[in-house]
């Protein structure tokens, strides 16, 4: 998987949509402090937008690599779907905690806002009228411009970001990134 985590050859996890992030990560063996040999695990962890029932059939038919991965698993018997199904139910682990950033948004919705963010920094960045003014002035001169229908460098991500909920009332980003519809 290396650099491509996305588009590799044996789990293309871009194909799979929803997925905030996922890892596999490697326990080797060992011992504990009495000297009884811990086996190794292989996890594997991931987010989604929505429950894993929700998205196990497209993250299981995404990539060739599931069978492969789990076969050097202990318990992992049979081939397909199916049986790597199986697999992960019988396996699978309630997380006892996780670390939680863009409470309530999709992973399109973060690309989205993302794209908006470098859009508006472009725009600060590359306004040297803006520099010398307070962050509120700037978020005023920026709401304002947005609801006017400019933005900058025949940028279109703003426009559909804008647009995304109801055409004919657009939205606009807040100081504190929660979104307000427009008066």
């Amino acid at each position: 998987m290396g650099g491509d985590p996305a588009g590799n050859a044996h789990i293309p996890f871009g194909r799979v949509g929803g997925i905030h992030y996922a890892r596999f990560f490697l326990l080797e063996p060992t011992a504990d402090l009495t000297g009884n040999a811990i086996p190794g695990d292989l996890f594997f962890m991931a987010d989604f937008d929505s429950p894993l029932p929700a998205r196990l059939d497209n993250l299981l038919t995404a990539g060739a690599g599931w069978e492969e991965i789990l076969g050097h698993c202990e318990g992992f018997a049979g081939t397909g779907v199916d049986a790597c199904k199986k697999f992960f139910r019988e396996h699978q682990v309630r997380d006892a905690a996780y670390y939680v950033n863009t409470v309530g948004l999709s992973v399109d919705q973060v690309r989205l806002e993302s794209s908006l963010r470098e859009v508006l920094e472009q725009r600060v960045d590359g306004s040297p009228d803006l520099h010398s003014l307070d962050p509120a002035a700037i978020r005023g001169k920026l709401v304002w411009r947005s609801r006017c229908g400019w933005w900058p460098y025949g940028c279109t991500s703003a426009r559909m970001w804008n647009r995304r909920k109801n055409p004919s009332r657009p939205t606009y980003v807040t100081s504190k990134r929660s979104r307000t519809s427009a008066p």
